[in-house]
């Protein structure tokens, strides 16, 4: 029996978030590392140093969730807190060296799993990104808005 309706882009999305967290969930327990830390030190590897109000905005998490992955990256001695020298509120997070190989490591992890997927599906999981990005932006500017 046919659906009732297409699910349309948010419940795939969705299907999807839980697939990809399930595929590398595997991947990283294999390799001895957390998903969700490790996401969260590459966002700061990639866009460090950044401020916790950044993160949230790239990550998308609540802010009470997104504390406690970087206090646990904190205690793991893999990301640093340094002063913020443009306001003397805020804070900079930075990867430390320890990090560094964290996130070498989850590289290497994300990488395998991609290119499994990549053969399963005979594409390049890149051709995703452009439309993927797009979305992002879309759904930042209306949280933007309130």
């Amino acid at each position: 029996m046919p659906p009732k309706y297409r699910p349309g882009p948010f419940l795939n999305m969705f299907v999807a978030t839980q697939l990809v967290e399930r595929v590398t969930t595997r991947e990283f327990e294999r390799a001895g590392l957390d998903l969700h830390a490790v996401a969260v030190l590459q966002l700061i590897w990639l866009n460090g140093p950044v401020t916790p109000t950044r993160l949230e905005q790239l990550t998308g998490m609540r802010p009470t969730t997104l504390r406690d992955r970087v206090n646990e990256l904190v205690a793991r001695g893999e990301v640093r807190r340094l002063p913020n020298p443009e306001d003397g509120r805020s804070q900079l997070l930075e990867v430390t060296a320890k990090g560094d190989r964290a996130a070498d490591h989850a590289r290497i992890a994300f990488r395998k799993a991609w290119d499994r997927i990549e053969r399963r599906l005979g594409r390049s999981l890149a051709e995703f990104d452009p439309p993927i990005e797009e979305l992002i932006r879309g759904l930042r500017d209306e949280l933007s808005d309130g």
